[in-house]
This record gives C-alpha cells, structure tokens and sequence, in this order.
C-alpha cells in the first residue's frame, strides 16, 4: 500500500490483505481486524468552502487494487 500526502510525500507498506467468505486474512492469517501502522504527520493551514472557513472534515486515504481500481475508505 502506498500512502501519497499532497505535499509530495508518500509511505509505502506492503501488508496483504483479503476478505474470503466474510472473514479478514492478514499475510495469509486469520484476524478480526485490519490495523496499519503509518508515520504520524503534521497538518496545518486553513480549508476555505468559498470564502467560509470549513471547522470539520476527513482525511481520505486511497488506495489500488490489483487491477489498478481505485478502493476507496475514509479517516476522520
């Protein structure tokens, strides 16, 4: 998984991951949930909607599948 920052920066990680029959595997292994471990990053500066300063939002976090089809989930 690559992790690109609009900065110019990424992270890469390769944790493989698939959901067969309902159930989460992990490199091959069984597991309840998925947890990825990414490099703690500093926002700062100021959204404007217009001329309206946006209070809320959500870092959105995207990635690829093997056919290269976007999958995307959201972070708040």
């Amino acid at each position: 998984m690559e992790i690109s920052l609009y900065d110019g920066t990424s992270d890469s990680s390769l944790k493989l991951f698939s959901i067969k029959s309902g159930q989460l595997f992990v490199d091959g292994k069984k597991k309840e949930k998925l947890e990825l471990t990414v490099a703690p990053i500093t926002l700062t500066g100021v959204v404007y909607d217009g001329k309206k300063v946006v209070q809320e939002g959500a870092v959105s976090i995207v990635s690829l599948d093997k056919d290269g089809n976007e999958l995307q989930g959201y972070w708040g």
